[in-house]
């Protein structure tokens, strides 16, 4: 073997020494692996504690604010559906709803878990119709 030879396996095993301690750093072994980041839990709020009709907001970003705060629907649980419809709006406040309709559960709407995880740059604002009773939780977060 030549002194050169001896240099490029040298060469060789350092960079394969320093691959193998990088993909173990990128890795991340000692972080709890789970489907939520810490501080990213979703809040909760249900349609029973909200007032019995109109708009309700629930997320609403500040107009003319610089830093925009952006909501994320996480999902809608029907517990109980109802007789009239659910909307659920990407909005600022309470009179910006005719902007963006974002989902609409029509009435009678089968029971069970509607995940979004979907972004809502303006806000989030619950329309609660009158004569709305049924039992539905929606999950969201600021981000």
């Amino acid at each position: 073997m030549t002194y050169k030879n001896t240099i490029n396996i040298s060469i060789v095993a350092i960079f394969l020494v320093v691959l193998g301690v990088f993909s173990i750093i990128w890795q991340r072994p000692w972080q709890v692996i789970g489907s939520v980041m810490p501080a990213g839990e979703y809040m909760a709020t249900t349609t029973t504690g909200m007032a019995t009709a109109g708009h309700i907001p629930v997320i609403a970003n500040v107009s003319g604010n610089s830093n925009p705060l952006i909501s994320t629907l996480g999902s809608i649980i029907v517990a109980s559906s109802s007789a009239t419809t659910i909307t659920i709006w990407n909005a600022t406040s309470t009179t910006d709803i005719a902007s963006t309709s974002f989902v609409t559960l029509k009435a009678s709407v089968a029971e069970g878990t509607y995940t979004f995880d979907a972004e809502l740059s303006r806000g989030l604002v619950v329309v609660k119709p009158t004569g709305f009773n049924g039992n539905y939780v929606i999950t969201y977060r600021r981000q």
